[in-house]
């Protein structure tokens, strides 16, 4: 019983009529990009480094403490009761955004050189990153909208199976599966059919009450990203009044994007990532203008130029799409005050520069010829205002950012608010 209501608790259903809208990988693509976008403004430059970052919002750690919870539910009481025990756990994160990203990245500042009149400043840097959003939601639970979700099993089969639901003459707590085929509602090679898709599936057990009469329970949708990059980070200067970026790098993705589903938690397995796996060569390029006290920038990033070894039949959730930039800034100083002030927007699949857009400005004081102060930061995209502190301590700084909603909801999903901390060291 426990297996059942641990695995119906958390079904790969679809979604309700309230998240009909949401797209967690396009939502995912955003945050992450906006996050990102944060660093626009404090460039590490020509440095020897170590950088470390952690971002998340602010109820994604009780979100994994309550949902251990669900494991400790007395199962002598009825599902019915199971389930809405479950619910009273999980209600408070329902349709809400929650996300954790973390990073490492390291840098070597190779020698300078002067080619046509371009400046060029080389570094070799590799990066390493993690990026999860997790959405729960409500749905309706039933044996047979778990068998409709089997994507990977025949119709003919999945009708079999819930004519078998439909039958009646089950016995509780026994294997559904296994009554099914003893029965002769499915043969053995569906049988087998259906646990080579599904391991775990076999464990299912029949229970009358959620055979083709649904219940409300919670559910998790997933999309969970680990990406690396090692390569050439180039910025290069020509004349007095143009800029920019060259980046050749390799790129390696792998994601995954699911609902947490019964077969999971039942077949005590983890997340498999090799499939969705690719490396690419892919190049970032930006050229910007620059004039007394202001710049704008235009760029691409990871627009790929060449694929590589990747696992037969591969296809990233994410996609393979290059970022688009357009940023402006300007630059005042008074004494060892300065602000700058800026704006832009960001492109990808799944999401437009009508969505990314943001401003703001960041307000210093600076001493010793930069190497001591204090930045504030204030921006405002979209759907948050952000405000951030950055001390910088010679070779250190330390940076700490919070983002608060400035709208509730987007596609019927409340938006999560973050929390981050940064830590750089230059040698």
């Amino acid at each position: 019983m426990k297996n059942l209501i641990m695995g119906m608790l958390l079904t790969a259903l679809p979604m309700t009529a309230a998240l009909a809208k949401y797209d967690i990988i396009n939502r995912a693509k955003l945050a992450e990009d906006r996050l990102n976008t944060l660093e626009l403004t404090r460039p590490i430059g020509h440095d020897f480094f170590i950088d470390i970052q952690g971002k998340f919002t602010t109820d994604i750690i009780d979100l994994q403490d309550d949902s251990a919870e669900i494991s400790k539910i007395n199962d002598a009481q009825s599902i019915e009761n199971q389930v809405s025990e479950a619910n009273g756990i999980l209600e408070k994160y329902y349709d809400k955004e929650q996300v954790i990203s973390a990073k490492i990245g390291l840098g070597v500042p190779l020698p300078s050189f002067t080619a046509w009149g371009v400046k060029v400043k080389p570094n070799f840097r590799a990066q390493g990153d993690i990026f999860a959003m997790l959405t729960p939601s409500q749905q309706d639970i039933s044996l047979t909208i778990l068998i409709d979700s089997l994507d990977n099993v025949p119709s003919d089969i999945k009708a079999f199976v819930k004519s078998c639901i439909t039958n009646g003459g089950l016995t509780n707590g026994v294997s559904l599966l296994d009554q099914c085929r003893d029965n002769g509602d499915i043969s053995t090679s569906q049988y087998n059919q259906l646990v080579a898709e599904y391991p775990g599936i076999e464990n299912v057990e029949y229970q009358s009450s959620i055979g083709s009469t649904s219940v409300k329970g919670p559910a998790i949708d997933i999309y969970a990203k680990l990406q690396g990059k090692v390569g050439l980070f180039n910025s290069y200067k020509y004349d007095d009044h143009f800029f920019g970026t060259f980046n050749l790098y390799g790129l390696l993705r792998q994601d995954i994007q699911k609902r947490a589903d019964a077969l999971t938690m039942l077949s005590d397995s983890e997340f498999e990532y090799a499939e969705n796996r690719t490396t690419n060569m892919v190049i970032d390029y930006s050229l910007g203008y620059t004039n007394d006290n202001y710049k704008v920038l235009f760029g691409i990033e990871e627009l790929k130029i060449a694929e590589g070894e990747k696992p037969k039949d591969a296809e990233l959730n994410y996609g393979e799409d290059m970022l688009m930039r357009v940023h402006a800034q300007a630059e005042y100083k008074l004494s060892f005050f300065k602000i700058n002030p800026y704006l832009g927007s960001h492109s990808r699949a799944g999401y437009s520069f009508s969505d990314a857009y943001y401003l703001g400005a960041d307000w210093g004081m600076m001493s010793f010829e930069d190497r001591l102060g204090l930045t504030i930061k204030t921006q405002m995209d979209k759907e948050h205002y952000t405000l951030g502190a950055r001390m910088k301590l010679w070779i250190l700084h330390l940076d700490v950012t919070v983002r608060k909603a400035r709208v509730e909801k987007v596609d019927g999903v409340k938006v999560g608010e973050f929390t981050g901390a940064n830590v750089r060291m230059f040698f």
